[in-house]
């Protein structure tokens, strides 16, 4: 009877070596890196397929997708500006952002066809292939707002023929002129310069016009602006 369950014990010790034996092959199966040489004979996925995979299983599982690349938009090189534009004394749009002030409230009925006054009044939106509005003196000379400086409206091409107007060395000496006469509390006589600079080149055309300026100005003198 003792040797009969010494014969069953050695069995079982040996059968169980063996599983242990199959086990640990197994196990060391498991445990070797695999390839996309051996997946391919499988013929399970493409080697290809397989490579994607083992890059998947590679990363770190908190790690975000690889994104491609976004393109970069193309950046436009700063454009020199133009020279050429002529100085405030002849721009149309009545909106100076570094002297723009509270317009005064004047209505349609009360401006007319009021050819001369304050800019911002005798200024209409629309007009600028045609007439334009000319500062006198001439807006960058003097300390009042762009809106508030005496004006009369001209035909375009008249205008552009002013001696303050524009950006040419001579404009430019015409209007240091006028600022001096300014800074010396000869804002009439700066005036004058261009009534006359208007009459030697036109005439007549524009006295309404001029007359209209000059009741404005004495507003502005009564006011103590100027």
């Amino acid at each position: 009877m003792i040797g009969e369950i010494a014969k069953a014990a050695e069995v079982a010790g040996e059968a169980a070596k063996g599983i242990s034996e199959e086990t640990k092959k197994m196990v060391k199966e498991l445990d070797k890196p695999l390839n996309a040489s051996d997946v391919k004979e499988a013929g399970d996925m493409k080697e290809n397929d397989f490579k994607d995979l083992l890059k998947e299983l590679d990363r770190p599982l908190n790690a975000e997708p690889e994104r491609e690349a976004e393109p970069q938009a193309e950046r436009k090189p700063d454009l020199p500006k133009d020279e050429n534009v002529p100085e405030n004394d002849c721009l149309q749009n009545g909106s100076d952002v570094n002297q723009e002030l509270e317009r005064q409230e004047v209505s349609d009925s009360e401006i007319g066809d009021r050819q001369g006054g304050r800019f911002g009044d005798i200024f209409r939106d629309g007009e600028g292939d045609k007439i334009e509005v000319h500062h006198m003196p001439a807006d960058s000379v003097t300390e009042l707002p762009r809106n508030d400086g005496p004006a009369i409206r001209m035909d375009k091409s008249d205008h552009r023929e002013t001696a303050s107007c524009g950006n040419s060395r001579e404009a430019r000496e015409y209007r240091e002129r006028q600022k001096e006469l300014i800074d010396e509390g000869k804002f009439d006589e700066a005036v004058q310069m261009d009534i006359d600079d208007i009459r030697e080149k036109f005439g007549d055309k524009y006295d309404d016009a001029i007359n209209e300026m000059l009741a404005y100005i004495d507003e502005l003198k009564e006011a103590g602006k100027i």
